[in-house]
C-alpha cells in the first residue's frame, strides 16, 4: 500500500505554495472516510509517515488509532464469542451441545459486547475528525506561515452533556 510523501523541509520565507501542495482536506463520512492533498487521496493508514513529521499530528494519529483499536477488539471478542456459541451448537451432537443457560450467557455476553463498542464509539470522540485541522496547523507553521487557525475546539454529538456556564452540565442544541 502506497504511503503519502512526506512534507520536505520548508527554509526562508513563508512558502504558501508548498502549504497548498500538502494541506489535507477530510472526507469523514458514516463508513468511510478519506484524507485528501493536491497529490492523492489517502485511508487512515496511509498517513502515519505524514501525522509523525510534527509532534502534534503524531498525537492525534495515535490516539485515533487507539480508539479504533479499542473498538475492534471489543466489538470482535462480542462477535467471536456469538460466532463461536452458535458454531459449536449447530455442530455438535444433541448430547454435546451446551446448556441452554451456558448458550443465553454466552450469547448476552457477546451481545453486550457489540452493543458497548457501538455506543463507546457514538460517545468516545473520534480524534481522526480533528486530523485534517492538527497536521495543517503544524504544516502552515513548518512552511512559515502564520497559524491562522482558531483555537481547536473538539467536536461533540449534541446529545453529549456539556458545561452550561455555572449552571452545571445539560444539553446545547
Amino acid at each position: 500500500m502506497p504511503k503519502a510523501p512526506v512534507v520536505p523541509l520548508a527554509s526562508g520565507p513563508p512558502n504558501p505554495k508548498l502549504y497548498d501542495q500538502y494541506r489535507l482536506t477530510a472526507d469523514i463520512g458514516v463508513f468511510s472516510a478519506k484524507w485528501k492533498r493536491a497529490d492523492g487521496e489517502y485511508n487512515w493508514v496511509q498517513l502515519d509517515q505524514v501525522a509523525a513529521q510534527f509532534p502534534e499530528s503524531a498525537d492525534v494519529y495515535g490516539r485515533a488509532t487507539t480508539r479504533g483499536t479499542v473498538l475492534s477488539v471489543m466489538g470482535g471478542a462480542g462477535g467471536a464469542i456469538i460466532g463461536a456459541t452458535l458454531g459449536w451448537n449447530l455442530a455438535a451432537s444433541n448430547e454435546n451441545e451446551w446448556p441452554t443457560s451456558t448458550q443465553v450467557a454466552l450469547y448476552t455476553t457477546g451481545g453486550v459486547l457489540i452493543v458497548t463498542a457501538l455506543v463507546v464509539g457514538l460517545v468516545w470522540h473520534n480524534p481522526a475528525e480533528d486530523f485534517a485541522e492538527i497536521y495543517n496547523g503544524s504544516l502552515r507553521r513548518h512552511v512559515g506561515m502564520q497559524d491562522s487557525l482558531s483555537p481547536r475546539k473538539l467536536s461533540r454529538p449534541v446529545w453529549f452533556p456539556q458545561q452550561l456556564g455555572t449552571d452545571g452540565f445539560g444539553w446545547r442544541f
